[in-house]
């Protein structure tokens, strides 16, 4: 039966010595460390450790009378109730937790030069490489995005990434114009993922969507895009996407 009962505690997390000595008080009702140390060949300084581990995790109370401690077992039910106590300190705090969560540093950032869309592909290409990337979602409706330049960047680039598999573990999809939709460049996003098509998009800027990050690219005279770099947004980003993927046509 011991045997049993000493299993019993050590899955519940009592080590050895901690199960010996609550047992040994609930065979015996109350003893002080030095009968406890003495029964069980325990070094008295570490039985007197022990017994303070043991009322710390609420198995044994002392009772001090007359400059004498005595130990005495706790009856389980009030061992369950502490630890009920416990839980519920934790359950009230995960409210808050979950507000300090959502209260994550955004950072936002501008960039805005000649060459700024072909560093911010580059960026993709960079993060899909490392694997830091299982998603990217894209809402377009500019014909910057088809010209020579941007079709020769994306093609070095995807030659590259199929060369790693790494795209197999990215789920890529875009919604574009339905002007796009016989566009050669339609050739190479099919290989990043899945295309869909709707009539009269009226964004101007090229929209991504990817772990943790929106960017808002503006494809003009002088290229630009604006990354911000917060979950809570993403995620709301990602429903939208989601919502205009239903919508839209193959």
């Amino acid at each position: 039966m011991n045997d049993n009962i000493l299993y019993s505690l050590k899955e519940y997390g009592l080590d050895e010595n901690e199960s010996n000595i609550y047992l040994q008080l609930v065979k015996n009702k109350e003893l002080t460390a030095y009968q406890i140390a003495k029964d069980l060949h325990i070094h008295r300084s570490n039985c007197y450790n022990i017994l303070d581990r043991l009322i710390t995790k609420g198995f044994v109370y002392v009772i001090e009378l007359e400059n004498k401690k005595t130990y005495l077992a706790n009856d389980l039910t009030n061992v369950l109730g502490k630890i009920k106590n416990k839980e519920s300190i934790l359950l009230s705090l995960m409210p808050e937790l979950e507000k300090l969560k959502s209260n994550e540093t955004t950072t936002v950032k501008h960039v805005k030069n000649l060459n700024s869309f072909s560093e911010f592909n580059i960026k993709l290409y960079e993060l899909a490489k490392k694997g830091q990337i299982s998603f990217l979602y894209m809402i377009s409706n500019s014909p910057d995005l088809t010209t020579r330049n941007s079709r020769l960047l994306h093609e070095r680039l995807l030659t590259d990434l199929k060369k790693t598999k790494i795209l197999k573990n990215v789920d890529g999809r875009a919604i574009w114009n339905t002007k796009f939709r016989n566009h050669n460049f339609m050739q190479q996003f099919a290989k990043l993922g899945k295309n869909k098509f709707l009539k009269k998009l009226p964004n101007e800027a090229t929209t991504f969507i990817y772990d943790g990050h929106v960017v808002f690219a503006f494809l003009e005279e002088n290229d630009s895009f604006i990354e911000i770099k917060n979950k809570m947004i993403t995620t709301e980003m990602k429903a939208y996407f989601e919502y205009l993927w239903e919508l839209a046509e193959k």
